[in-house]
C-alpha cells in the first residue's frame, strides 16, 4: 500500500465515489486488494520457507556444565558455559579459546579472508589487535575445519561480533528496487497528468457557461479514466509467476519486487571471498604402483568410477584403507563436514568401494596423533584382530623421511587355468632402505 501507483488508485477510487460512481469505486479496489492480498501470499510463503530453512539449519552444541555433557540449542547458551568443538562444528557463540590442538577455523564470514585460522590457548599482547589476528578467541557462525578444542563463552545473541553486524544491517534503511522507483515515477506522471485534465475540463467548461457541478463531475470521471488500474494487479502476477519459477529451481526470493532486480542483472562483480563456485574439491588422479589413477565424479559425490591408464588397475587398498580411517570428515547426502579436502578424499574412497563408517566399526581407532602444521602428518591407530595397525597420511617429504621399506606392486599377468583369462597380482617387497628401490609411489 505504500506504492505511489497503489495510492494514486486508491485516491482515484475516493474520488470515483465522490461522484457518485461505484461502480468504478468498487472495481479499483477490489484490483487493489486483490494485489495487495497476492502480494503478501507470495512474500508470506518466502517468509515461512526462510523460517524453515532456519528452523534446518539452527546450530546445536556440545556443551560442559556442572560435569555433565549435554547438547544444547545455541540459544540456550549463556557465558561461562565451556562448549566442545570438533571438524563441521559451527561455532555456536563468542568465546575464549581454553584447549586446542591442531584446530584450524573458517572466518572468512566475519574477515572476508578465505583462508583459515589456527587457534592457540596463549595470551595475546596488546589490546587493539584486529579481528582477524585474535586467535585466541572464537567467533560465532564460524566453522570448525579441523581438530578439537573447548571454548568457554565469553557473549551470546546480539553481543557477539555477528550480533553486532546484525545491529548495523538492522539500522539500515530499506532502498525501493528499480523497479518500484519506476512504478513511483509512473504514479507520479499519471497523478500529474490527471491533474492537468481536472483543471484544463474545469477551465474549458466554465468558459462555454457550461454547469460548473457537472464540469466538475465530467472532470474528475476523465481523471479516474486516465489511472490504469490493471496495472499493479498485472506486475505483481507477473512477478508472482517469476517467484515460482525461481522456487522450483530452489531459489527463494524474499520481496517479489526484487525478482525484476535479479531477471534485469547481466553482471555480478565480486572479490576474491565472494567468488561464485560450487565450492567444493575434487580428487581428479591417483598416483601409486608407478601408474597414474582416473577418478571420475564431481565434488563429495559417491558416484563415479576409479580407472587406470594401463591395462591393469592396481590393488589399491592399501592406498584407500587410510583415506577412509585416518580421516575425521563425514560425507552425508553429498555434503561435507569437516575439512574440504579430507571430504574429497573420502570420496575417492567410496568410489573406490570403501565405506568409511563399515571400515571404522570393522577396524575401531583406538588413539590418533592429530594433523599439526609442525610435524605435517596425522595418524591413527586401529584394532586389527589382536594387533594394532597405524594409519598414516600427510606430506610426502615428511613420510618418505620416516620410512624405510617400499611398497612396490608388480603386475603381471598369467593365464588362467580355468578359463584362459589373465590373473593380476600384486606383490609386496620389503626392502631395507635405499637397497633395490625404484618403486611406485
Amino acid at each position: 500500500f505504500k506504492g505511489l501507483l497503489i495510492l494514486v488508485l486508491i485516491g482515484a477510487a475516493v474520488l470515483a465515489a465522490a461522484i457518485g460512481d461505484l461502480t468504478d469505486a468498487v472495481v479499483i479496489l477490489i484490483v487493489v486488494m486483490i494485489n495487495a492480498v497476492l502480494g503478501y501470499t507470495q512474500e508470506r510463503r518466502a517468509e515461512q520457507s526462510l523460517a524453515a530453512l532456519k528452523r534446518m539449519l539452527a546450530p546445536t552444541a556440545e556443551v560442559r556444565r556442572d560435569s555433565e555433557t549435554m547438547t544444547l540449542s545455541a540459544d540456550e547458551l549463556v557465558p561461562g558455559d565451556i562448549v566442545l568443538l570438533g571438524p563441521g562444528d559451527r561455532v555456536p557463540a563468542d568465546g575464549r579459546v581454553i584447549a586446542a590442538h591442531s584446530f584450524e577455523v573458517d572466518e572468512s564470514s566475519l574477515t572476508g579472508e578465505s583462508r583459515t585460522v589456527g587457534k592457540q590457548v596463549e595470551s595475546l599482547a596488546g589490546d587493539d589487535i584486529p579481528l582477524a589476528e585474535r586467535v585466541n578467541l572464537f567467533y560465532m557462525n564460524t566453522t570448525v575445519t579441523r581438530g578439537r578444542a573447548e571454548m568457554v563463552v565469553t557473549a551470546t545473541g546480539m553481543n557477539t561480533e555477528l550480533g553486532l553486524l546484525a545491529g548495523m544491517l538492522g539500522e539500515a534503511q530499506e532502498s525501493p528496487t528499480p523497479l518500484q522507483q519506476q512504478l513511483d515515477h509512473l504514479g507520479k506522471r499519471l497523478a500529474l497528468i490527471a491533474g492537468i485534465v481536472v483543471v484544463f475540463m474545469l477551465v474549458a467548461g466554465l468558459a462555454r457557461g457550461e454547469p460548473w457541478v457537472q464540469m466538475v463531475m465530467t472532470a474528475i470521471a476523465l481523471a479516474v479514466a486516465a489511472i490504469p488500474e490493471g496495472l499493479p494487479a498485472v506486475v505483481t502476477v507477473t512477478l508472482a509467476i517469476g517467484l515460482q519459477r525461481m522456487a522450483r529451481n530452489q531459489a527463494i526470493v524474499k520481496r517479489l519486487a526484487a525478482v525484476e532486480t535479479l531477471g534485469c542483472t547481466s553482471v555480478i562483480c565480486s572479490d576474491k571471498t565472494g567468488t561464485l563456485t560450487v565450492n567444493q574439491m575434487t580428487a581428479r588422479q591417483l598416483y601409486t604402483c608407478g601408474q597414474h589413477i582416473h577418478v571420475s565424479g564431481e565434488g563429495y559425490g559417491t558416484t563415479g568410477e576409479i580407472t587406470s591408464e594401463g591395462d591393469q588397475l592396481p590393488e589399491l587398498g592399501a592406498l584407500l584403507m587410510p583415506i577412509a580411517l585416518c580421516n575425521d570428515t563425514q560425507l552425508r547426502s553429498g555434503t561435507v563436514h569437516g575439512d574440504p579436502m579430507e571430504g574429497a578424499l573420502l570420496a575417492v574412497a567410496h568410489k573406490g568401494g570403501y565405506d568409511p563408517e563399515v571400515l571404522k566399526h570393522r577396524y575401531p581407532r583406538i588413539a590418533e596423533i592429530p594433523f599439526d602444521s609442525e610435524h605435517k602428518y596425522q595418524a591413527t591407530f586401529h584394532l586389527v584382530g589382536e594387533r594394532i595397525r597405524i594409519l598414516v597420511k600427510g606430506a610426502p617429504e615428511v613420510l618418505v623421511k620416516n620410512c624405510e621399506k617400499v611398497y612396490r606392486c608388480l603386475l603381471y599377468t598369467s593365464p588362467s587355468p580355468r578359463d584362459g583369462t589373465k590373473d593380476r597380482v600384486c606383490r609386496l617387497l620389503l626392502e631395507k632402505g635405499g637397497g633395490g628401490g625404484g618403486g611406485g609411489g
